[in-house]
């Protein structure tokens, strides 16, 4: 933890999240993630390509708000 004794205040880390978000939406290869998540699952590959639109806008929402 770099700050222990400091408190947690949501309002910061909401303004955390508007202040990366473009960058992140932009360059976060949220794609190449969600394929290297599902590799060790091994789906057939018809599956994955049907999952990893749902997955990746999923993780987009998960992550940017």
């Amino acid at each position: 933890m770099k700050n222990p004794g400091e408190k947690f205040f949501i309002e910061d880390f909401a303004a955390f999240r508007k202040r990366i978000g473009g960058w992140v939406d932009r360059y976060y290869p949220f794609d190449m993630a969600i394929k290297m998540l599902l590799k060790p699952v091994a789906l057939p590959p018809m599956l994955q390509r049907a999952a990893l639109p749902l997955l990746s806008h999923g993780a987009r929402r998960a992550i940017l708000g």
